[in-house]
């Protein structure tokens, strides 16, 4: 029979980062690292006057984003809001699917009761979920969400395990599984934990045997050491989500299917070797950006650079040239230093 021993191939999501993973971003990583299956955008959160404010418009925005592969995620613990927005991103801006966030770990997030905030309430979110599902069920529809004609898009989740204590993600895995959930984007730690410790993988091992929708890993993927065993662990998981880890080499999506593509034919692996140039190339396309996205100002320009450097700067471990520019107060000598990191690469 045709594709009776067709090999799923792993899909590869790019985490939303508040502050960081914005559309000048993610246009510059798509074009200069092309492999990512989804990027997510940082968290919308709609008010009582139901408006996406000028700057979440920017992000979600085809113009912005053009071929870049995305699901925006919505930021709430009302379900009317929730409701509203979903559909307002599947009518106006044509997104087929929207993702709930419940796995901010954010103090003033959590504070408000959103984000992991809102999995110390489970009564209330398991309301929240009937509300959502009650109503996408019975809105008018000529297809299944997230189909032409459909009259809310597809409805994913992604979720730490809780607020304190992973004793806490059963009774909160319960209530995902009675929802059709288009798939389930799992961070195993609570929220006290921020990204600090181990992540809690004989809790993920729980999800993986007992829930029904299709999982994606997230957390602590740094190198394709960490994806291994991750894959290793969990065979039947085809989906991980990376974010600090490309931020620290955002050629890692490369290396990761350059790995899978040799497996798939049966080579040994020897290795991968980054491209200093193509960093070099992504380094100056995100600065071209983010000055034609701020409008020159240099300020704010020299902050988004400096933020990156706080990961990108692990490609460069031996270089004080790296502090050096973190601690730059122009732009043009910014632009002076990186331009010697460069070249002491061969670039």
């Amino acid at each position: 029979m045709t594709g009776e021993n067709t090999v799923e191939p792993m899909k590869f999501y790019f985490a939303p980062m508040e502050g960081i993973t914005g559309y000048t971003f993610r246009q510059v990583h798509h074009t200069c690292y092309p492999g990512m299956d989804r990027y997510f955008t940082p968290f919308i959160s709609p008010n009582q006057h139901h408006a996406v404010n000028p700057k979440e418009h920017r992000d979600v925005t085809g113009d912005n984003n053009g071929t870049v592969p995305l699901v925006p995620q919505v930021l709430t613990n009302k379900p009317e809001l929730f409701l509203w927005a979903a559909r307002e991103l599947k009518e106006k801006y044509g997104y087929e699917e929207v993702n709930l966030n419940l796995g901010c770990p954010s103090r003033t997030v959590v504070s408000k009761g959103k984000g992991s905030g809102f999995l110390a309430e489970p009564d209330k979110l398991e309301r929240f979920f009937d509300e959502v599902f009650s109503a996408v069920e019975a809105a008018p529809s000529e297809g299944k969400p997230g189909e032409e004609g459909a009259g809310y898009p597809r409805i994913s989740v992604k979720t730490r395990l809780g607020l304190e204590d992973v004793q806490e993600f059963p009774d909160i895995l319960r209530i995902y599984n009675q929802y059709p959930l288009s798939e389930l984007i799992i961070h195993p730690r609570v929220q006290k934990e921020f990204y600090k410790g181990i992540p809690h993988l004989e809790v993920f091992a729980g999800a993986v045997r007992e829930c029904p929708h299709s999982l994606c890993y997230n957390g602590d993927i740094w190198c394709l050491e960490d994806y291994i065993r991750i894959k290793e662990l969990f065979p039947t998981v085809k989906k991980v989500m990376l974010g600090r880890g490309l931020l620290a080499n955002p050629e890692l999506v490369l290396e990761l299917k350059a790995y899978e593509n040799c497996m798939a034919e049966g080579k040994e692996w020897n290795g991968y070797q980054i491209s200093h140039a193509q960093l070099k190339k992504y380094h100056d396309l995100l600065l071209q950006g983010y000055l034609a996205q701020m409008n020159g100002d240099a300020t704010n320009v020299l902050f988004k650079m400096k933020e990156l450097w706080g990961f990108l700067g692990q490609q460069f471990p031996e270089e004080r040239l790296v502090k050096k520019m973190v601690k730059a107060n122009k732009l043009k000598e910014y632009e002076e230093l990186a331009a010697r990191l460069f070249e002491s690469r061969g670039v």
